[in-house]
């Protein structure tokens, strides 16, 4: 859809699919679309939800690595809160630039870990599987209601909601051509899809029933191979930070200029405007880390704020503008069948993402109410 529209981001193919303008018009317009802001300020908001989660995983794996007995010893307990905290000048040093293209580079380290984890689960499963059979422990094949199966929807979506830079990504590939794009896509998600399959099998099989919601933190804190699992996770998970708030920030710059420039009629000079950019991206960094600490301490249920965010943020990125762009644009390209089943398919996904949401949602208002 970028590649046809020429549009640059998915902010720009969002204003098209609510149909501001024409294409041709809205291609070469100088300015911001209306729809620009919104999309912008979903994709801030939704930035700041996955910094949250790395947050919450920070906590997670320095807890488990401090409390290794060839660290700090079992005996002696880390409180999470300190850690957390004590992460933060260097999350806070590695964010503080604008530029950080330099961390892309983290990417092949971070797919690394994730395959390194999947290795090393998988590894350790038959031996913890056996001893289940030993014990009389059964594999309970469904369990939960229609809310824990939405749950369950709601975190799948958000991990793939992760990939709002799918459009610029199409615009620098070289040649790209459709079969190229599509090829380039279907590659990433199967590889995903079979890492992710592998761990989670894995993971259920091996504790059962007594499965965390993280569940590297139900494997024993002197075990030798999670420890090193733990140590390599732990690198690209500080390096996620910045990485998810860049593109965050520079939204939550964007809006905030374009409000100060509304208030001012853009009255500053270039060189106050300069001053102030710098000023605004320190003041935005630093709230939004210290806020996602104060939350990443009160809370330790990762699941229940990853489903709540992607059923939200997922429902959005991944469902509805994606039927909405398809119907404005791509939909008139294809055949009547296949137009019409992707519309489908899309559309009842969005209907149960905004169920899942709205269950969620209050679930977690009763929780508070009785707090």
């Amino acid at each position: 859809c970028a590649r046809y529209t020429k549009c640059r981001s998915l902010a720009q193919i969002v204003a098209l699919s609510h149909g501001v303008g024409g294409m041709k018009e809205n291609i070469v317009r100088q300015g911001r679309f209306p729809m620009d802001l919104f999309v912008d300020a979903i994709l801030a908001a939704y930035g700041i939800a996955a910094v949250l989660i790395y947050m919450m995983l920070i906590g997670d794996f320095l807890g488990g690595i401090a409390q290794h007995p060839a660290l700090l010893g079992s005996a002696i307990a880390v409180p999470r809160a300190l850690l957390i905290v004590g992460a933060l000048p260097l999350v806070l040093l590695l964010s503080l630039p604008r530029e950080i293209s330099a961390l892309k580079h983290v990417c092949v380290l971070s797919t690394g870990a994730i395959v390194f984890m999947a290795v090393a689960v998988l590894v350790k499963t038959p031996a913890l599987v056996m001893l289940h059979a030993e014990q009389g422990k059964q594999i309970v094949w469904f369990d939960g209601d229609a809310w824990t199966t939405l749950k369950s929807f709601s975190i799948a979506v958000f991990a793939f909601a992760a990939h709002t830079n799918a459009v610029p990504v199409a615009t620098a590939l070289k040649d790209p051509r459709p079969a190229r794009i599509w090829r380039v896509s279907l590659t990433s998600v199967l590889v995903e899809l079979a890492v992710y399959v592998v761990i989670a099998v894995c993971g259920y099989l091996s504790f059962l029933g007594d499965t965390k919601q993280d569940f590297i933190r139900n494997y024993p804190i002197d075990d030798r191979l999670m420890l090193v699992v733990r140590c390599v996770y732990a690198v690209p998970v500080i390096f996620g930070v910045p990485i998810n708030l860049s593109p965050a920030a520079a939204s939550l710059l964007a809006l905030a200029q374009r409000a100060m420039a509304d208030r001012n009629n853009g009255s500053n000079g270039s060189e106050d405007a300069c001053r102030s950019k710098g000023m605004l991206h320190v003041i935005i960094v630093t709230g939004v880390l210290f806020s996602c600490a104060a939350v990443a301490i009160c809370s330790e249920s990762i699941a229940d704020v990853i489903s709540l965010m992607g059923s939200f943020f997922g429902t959005l990125i991944c469902l509805w503008w994606p039927q909405r762009i398809y119907c404005a644009v791509l939909g008139k390209l294809h055949g009547h069948r296949l137009a019409m089943t992707l519309r489908t398919v899309l559309l009842a996904g969005t209907i149960i993402g905004i169920s899942a949401f709205s269950g969620q949602l209050s679930d977690f208002l009763k929780f508070y109410a009785l707090c």
